[in-house]
């Protein structure tokens, strides 16, 4: 189904103010399932915004527990963002491909077929160094 999102997100690298960003988009929301767990999916474009011009970014979220986030384009990425786990993650940037490490603080899922709302907060590392602390927040409305 067709939706509105909002999505926030704020930057915290060490030694440097956060930075902070704001996307409202159009996107879908779908139902999907992975083994014995029933969740949602939610793709949007990019923009200039968010750093990933001529990107698509899919969102899958199975209630507080995990997040997968694939973004496909110039510089394809995937993040697992699991509460209580570290994952090593492949990020491909303008200037290489990455290996970071990902630690999850926190997931907060409301969504349903109605919309809702997707929090997380996680760490990321590179060599075991703190590269950024990060917060993402989704809004999703059913368009009409």
């Amino acid at each position: 189904m067709k939706v509105n999102i909002v999505l926030k997100s704020l930057t915290a690298p060490p030694d440097y103010p956060p930075e902070a960003m704001e996307l409202i988009t159009e996107g879908t929301l779908e139902s999907t399932a992975e083994n014995d767990r029933t969740g949602w999916e939610i793709t949007y474009s990019d923009s200039e915004i968010t750093g990933f011009e001529n990107s698509t970014t899919k969102v899958l979220c199975f209630g507080n527990d995990i997040v997968y986030m694939h973004r496909s384009g110039d510089f394809d990425q995937d993040l697992v963002i699991e509460y209580g786990k570290k994952h090593h993650c492949d990020y491909n940037t303008e200037y290489g491909r990455l290996v970071l490490g990902v630690y999850t603080h926190r997931i907060l899922n409301t969504i349903t077929e109605k919309g809702g709302e997707l929090y997380f907060k996680y760490s990321i590392d590179g060599n075991g160094s703190l590269l950024s602390e990060n917060e993402v927040y989704l809004s999703i409305a059913v368009r009409d």
